[in-house]
This record gives structure tokens, C-alpha cells and sequence, in this order.
């Protein structure tokens, strides 16, 4: 524990500049905390999958007694109803919207293509005539 307090450890060794060395050990303590970060978040990611396998090998090994729960079958509260129904809607308006949009927007560049069609057709006429 000693060499962890600088302040009695640094005129034991006789080291005085040690910006360079705490710059390099934040650096590692950083890595090492992403790290741990990272190995908290696989196990959570691994517990989650193997609750599931379990699931799944307790529905098809047939056992009755054992309880899964599934929310599969219950029925949505009035609440519930009303802003599936809405959000529904919602989406319907919104895809139609932007599909009319881009009919639109096609139907503008065949316009522009048919004016410049007839501008070619018009240009290539008049220098016919002269």
C-alpha cells in the first residue's frame, strides 16, 4: 500500500517529475474501467440469453407444473386500445403522406423531362427551318 501514496513513496525512491507516469497510469486506469464496462455488459447479454434458452427448453420439455409466463394473451386495457388504435392511424397518415410526396415528386420530373423534350424537339425544328 506504501507505493500507492505518493507523497511517501517519492522522496523514498527519489522521484520527483512523475507527470509523464500519472499521465500513462490515468490513461491505463481509463482502459481498465471501458474494460470492465465491456465485461458487465456480456454477462448481462449472456444472463438474458440463457434465461431465455431456459424458457424455451421448460416450454418444449412439456412439464406442466413448471409456470412460463406469457403475456401473449392478455387483453389490452381500454387506455391500452385507444393508443394502439391512434398510433395505428398515425402511421397510416404518415405513409400515405410520404408516398403521395414521392408521387409528386415523380410525377414534377416527368413534367421537366416532357419540357425538356419539347424544348430539344422545338430547337431541333427551328434550325430544321433555317
Amino acid at each position: 500500500m506504501i507505493p500507492d501514496i505518493g507523497w511517501i513513496w517519492d522522496p523514498l525512491v527519489g522521484e520527483q517529475d512523475m507527470a509523464g507516469a500519472q499521465t500513462t497510469a490515468l490513461k491505463g486506469a481509463k482502459s481498465a474501467r471501458a474494460g470492465t464496462k465491456a465485461g458487465r455488459a456480456v454477462r448481462i447479454v449472456r444472463l438474458v440469453r440463457m434465461v431465455r434458452i431456459v424458457k424455451l427448453y421448460k416450454m418444449t420439455a412439456g412439464d406442466e407444473d413448471i409456470d412460463v409466463e406469457d403475456d401473449g394473451g392478455a387483453e389490452p386495457s381500454k387506455v391500452g386500445k385507444k393508443l394502439t388504435e391512434l398510433t395505428t392511424r398515425k402511421v397510416i397518415i404518415i405513409t400515405l403522406v410520404r408516398f403521395l410526396l414521392l408521387l409528386l415528386l415523380l410525377l414534377l420530373l416527368l413534367l421537366l423531362l416532357l419540357l425538356l423534350l419539347l424544348l430539344s424537339l422545338r430547337s431541333c425544328s427551328l434550325s430544321e427551318k433555317r
